[in-house]
């Protein structure tokens, strides 16, 4: 049974849920990934290692929240994937969205909302590219946007 640390964000300000990593440990408990965007008020701080039994243990994914939806269909609205509307629900048009990312990116394309996909849809933002052309601040289709 999973500590149920590895069902909560982690809270800014407060002492991790988990201890520091162990010699050997696959993962260091105090680690968190930090998700932003500049249309989301707050980042969102994600626990990305629990421990089990005395050994710190590598979350796959992270627990599901409309806040994590929420930036997570920015993300890919910026990348062009076109995920329908940023309301922070997953709706057919934002698995579809996930699911061709993944696909891009050379991942099963599971639609799972992965630490994986996490960290490849921050990588790919960071870059400023959308399928291999610059972000130009645009939604697809709008003006100054891309085609």
């Amino acid at each position: 049974r999973e500590p149920e640390a590895a069902a909560r964000a982690a809270i800014p300000g407060e002492p991790s849920p988990v201890t520091p990593t162990a010699p050997g440990a696959e993962c260091d408990p105090a680690d968190v990934l930090v998700l932003r965007h500049p249309a989301v008020p707050r980042p969102l701080e994600l626990t990305t290692c629990v421990l089990l039994g005395e050994m710190p243990k590598k979350v796959r994914a992270p627990p599901v929240s409309n806040r994590l939806v929420e930036l997570v269909q920015h993300y890919l609205d910026d990348l062009g994937y076109a995920p329908g509307p940023l309301d922070g629900l997953i709706g057919p048009r934002t698995m579809d969205a996930v699911r061709r990312f993944q696909r891009d990116e050379g991942l099963a394309a599971t639609g799972v909302l992965s630490f994986e996909l996490l960290e490849r849809l921050q990588t790919a933002r960071g870059r400023g590219q959308t399928r291999g052309v610059p972000i130009t601040g645009g939604r697809p289709g709008a003006e100054g946007g891309r085609p």
